[in-house]
């Protein structure tokens, strides 16, 4: 995990959720951090509170007051948090970003068909990226999330970006694009068979 992408994307809304789940005895056993529409376990860290968290992050004392952090029950969000669930299904990461006007998008080919996510919620993720495998998981009826797991552990569960395709122009450019790529496909072929 890459401490200081995940200060990136809450330094952009100067939020964040510290997510406590409590051991047997009583004190913190797990947490994540939630930002935007994504979760992240901290495993390997000191246990940080509402105090420490902004220390961690690098953030200057002076602007400690300007930051919303709060606490969390994980217990509330299992299905979110669980490193594995019996109806997790694979999901393919889609080879190309799409750039939109309201950010950059990566597609995951689900069984439940292709969904998106916001590009930023995999950078801190980054020094992971080789050995993550990727999920869906259905987190409430008909609402998805993308789950990376780092062998067996979740490293993030994301939530699915629905508004990408609301925007003016997609589905033109994205015809656009298919098109080129079908022309291209088809010149290398035309190449393959004259070069034999």
């Amino acid at each position: 995990m890459k401490i200081k992408e995940l200060a990136k994307l809450c330094r952009s809304s100067r939020y964040v959720t510290i997510m406590n789940r409590m051991d047997k005895l009583g004190g913190i056993g797990r947490q994540w951090i939630s930002v935007g529409a994504a979760i992240y376990p901290i495993d390997g860290m000191p246990t940080v509170d509402t105090e420490t968290i902004l220390t961690v992050f690098d953030v200057p004392k002076d602007e400690h007051k300007r930051w919303s952090v709060r606490e969390a029950d994980a217990n509330l969000l299992d299905i979110y948090i669980e490193d594995n669930y019996t109806d997790d299904r694979e999901a393919q990461i889609g080879i190309t970003s799409i750039g939109l006007e309201s950010g950059v998008y990566t597609p995951f080919f689900t069984p439940h068909g292709m969904m998106m996510i916001r590009n930023e919620y995999l950078a801190p993720l980054a020094d992971i990226k080789r050995s993550m495998q990727y999920y869906v998981r259905e987190v409430t009826e008909n609402t998805y999330a993308i789950i990376v797991k780092y062998g067996m552990q979740l490293a993030a569960c994301i939530g699915v970006n629905r508004d990408w395709a609301r925007q003016e122009g997609v589905d033109d450019e994205l015809r656009a694009l298919y098109m080129k790529a079908q022309r291209l496909k088809e010149e290398q072929q035309q190449e393959h068979e004259t070069a034999e």
